[in-house]
């Protein structure tokens, strides 16, 4: 797991530093979303916590940068970055040939499938049939 970290932060760092125009002495504003456990979501210490969370702790920590941290939710934390008023986005967020238009991205460090579980009796032949 540990391995898995550092080559995480390893590819992290270099696009971050690379797609922004941030300088060394600036404070980063980083947005989340604010309910998507475990990448990020409000424990019962009302502090925001998870994965997304710890990963840019650490690289911050590592990079020296001094960060504001906001969790506004996934939509505004997008627009946040869109119009200017946050340097990036820390969420998990799928990568589309739209997004790419738009965003510069990290590797991914997280692959989500989409699974159906059902009944025997309930074959499912695409997903269109099962949502519509």
């Amino acid at each position: 797991m540990k391995k898995k970290m550092l080559m995480l932060l390893a590819t992290i760092l270099p696009a971050f530093l690379v797609f922004t125009n941030v300088k060394a002495s600036d404070a980063i504003d980083i947005v989340f979303d604010n309910a998507y456990a475990p990448f990020e979501f409000k424990d019962s210490d009302q502090t925001y916590k998870g994965l997304d969370v710890d990963i840019i702790n650490e690289v911050a920590k590592r990079s020296g940068w001094t960060m504001n941290q906001s969790f506004p939710g996934f939509d505004a934390a997008v627009n946040a970055v869109q119009s200017g008023s946050a340097d990036a986005l820390m969420a998990g967020t799928t990568i589309t040939e739209a997004r790419k238009k738009v965003f510069s991205f990290s590797d991914p460090y997280f692959d989500t499938k989409i699974i159906i579980a059902t009944t025997k009796s309930n074959k499912i032949t695409s997903y269109l049939q099962t949502f519509f």
